[in-house]
């Protein structure tokens, strides 16, 4: 029955966006509200399918503890310095890095992300500070194990094996990179 509610909801929200699409004239705000629309339409099936029942949540737990104790991966270790602070990723959680300029963000997300990626995880990354090729550049160097430094001032041709090496790792990463709300 819930199904068949949910479905029905996104059947009359297709309608509706085919005709404001006829109609819409700000494109980016038409998107945004689709965008939206979208959100709350599947929260109606991921709240619905959770008891909030604290005696679920133990049993969850518990599961999910014997299918690690079993070797069932449903994390991503952290193989890096940052283990100390952060044990492992989840898959599904969002993180949201802020900060005063000149603190490390860059290089702290830089490292988040090679180990994400590591481990053959999927990952995208929105960027309202550096630009695609500066997130880059600080993953090429966390991967090189190399300055930032020498690759923003080009001084690459001593380092061309290793960076070779780093770049040919990025490349096989399914990795997305987004440095404006346009792209």
């Amino acid at each position: 029955i819930r199904k068949k509610s949910i479905q029905r909801r996104i059947s009359h929200w297709a309608m509706l966006v085919k005709s404001e699409a006829e109609e819409a004239e700000d494109l980016i705000a038409f998107f945004s509200k689709m965008e939206r629309d979208i959100v709350e339409l599947s929260q109606y099936q991921s709240i619905n399918d959770r008891d909030p029942h604290v005696s679920d949540i133990i049993s969850k737990l518990k599961r999910r503890w014997n299918e690690e104790k079993q070797g069932l991966k449903t994390y991503i270790p952290v193989n890096s310095k940052l283990s100390a602070a952060i044990p492992r990723y989840v898959p599904g959680h969002v993180w949201a890095v802020g900060g005063y300029t000149s603190v490390g963000k860059s290089t702290f997300i830089a490292q988040q992300i090679v180990d994400i990626c590591e481990e053959g995880a999927q990952c995208m990354v929105f960027s309202l500070e550096d630009s695609r090729e500066e997130k880059l550049v600080k993953l090429i160097a966390n991967c090189a194990n190399m300055s930032q430094k020498h690759l923003m001032l080009g001084h690459t041709n001593v380092f061309e094996n290793v960076i070779a090496g780093a770049v040919n790792k990025i490349n096989k990463w399914k990795l997305y990179i987004y440095d404006d709300v346009y792209t």
